[in-house]
């Protein structure tokens, strides 16, 4: 991982705005796992109000203000409703949704009605998610129909993991194997064996990807999530320290908390 990182460079994704690591012009987005191809100059040049539009929606997350992030996002769908950015926009959604539901308490006294309103929120938020994903799924096959091919069908792919479709995701994995670039069809085999939890499967493919030179951030915290599959939990929380450091990957913070949480 240290080789990787110290020749590594930035790409950037327009679509949720994250910065990642790729060791060569292509890449995959740590955030919203979008391919990428262009570095963050190259898109302000272009189109320097969604750079902002971006940064803000991203400064506000981290703030925890996601009600403005919210309402920010849906100002920047409005100018920009290709399938990547529904996409990313449905995964934001999802996240929002997660952040209510640990807002519910069960140590307060009487009724405890803003637990019922945390949980309606979160409710709608994530039906709102799904809405979006679907969305981005439409929105590809019209693309698709548009340009006379088979195109981005990576894209409905990530939703369709996303909105938890086994079978949509299988659907649209047989056609990246036809279509799309071998890269992609790589990462997306990837994807679907962590969505399956075929810890063993999900460990040969990212081996294989990184022997391949085909290397992303993501792919350690998959071979993390892998380990933690296995019940190695010492050597995930190895791998997915180190990831922290190196990479700022939300879904390693995220899956080390639930191992500190479940495991101590």
């Amino acid at each position: 991982m240290e080789r990787f990182c110290s020749r590594a460079k930035k790409l950037y994704c327009p679509y949720c705005g994250t910065e990642s690591l790729a060791f060569s012009h292509f890449g995959i987005c740590r955030g919203c796992e979008a391919p990428l191809s262009q570095r963050k100059a190259d898109v302000s040049a272009s189109d320097n109000a969604l750079v902002a539009a971006n940064e803000q929606i991203n400064k506000l997350c981290t703030e925890g203000d996601l009600e403005k992030a919210a309402a920010a996002l849906d100002a920047k769908l409005s100018s920009h409703s290709e399938p990547g950015f529904l996409l990313a926009a449905g995964l934001f959604y999802i996240r929002y949704s997660n952040d209510e539901l640990k807002k519910i308490r069960y140590d307060l006294d009487g009724f405890m009605e803003d637990n019922a309103m945390h949980r309606e929120n979160s409710e709608k938020l994530m039906l709102h998610a799904k809405m979006l994903l679907n969305h981005a799924i439409k929105a590809a096959e019209k693309h698709a129909a548009d340009e006379g091919g088979m195109s981005m069908e990576y894209i409905p792919f990530l939703a369709e993991i996303k909105l938890g479709h086994v079978k949509g995701a299988e659907y649209r994995m047989n056609r990246i194997k036809k279509d799309e670039n071998a890269y992609l069809k790589d990462y997306a085999e990837v994807v679907m064996h962590a969505h399956m939890k075929k810890a063993e499967s999900l460990l040969e493919h990212c081996d294989r990807m990184i022997r391949d030179g085909k290397v992303n951030l993501n792919l350690f915290y998959y071979i993390g999530y892998a380990l933690f599959l296995k019940k190695a939990y010492a050597d995930a929380r190895t791998v997915l320290e180190y990831l922290n450091r190196v990479g700022d990957l939300d879904a390693a913070k995220i899956l080390m908390s639930d191992m500190d949480r479940l495991y101590g």
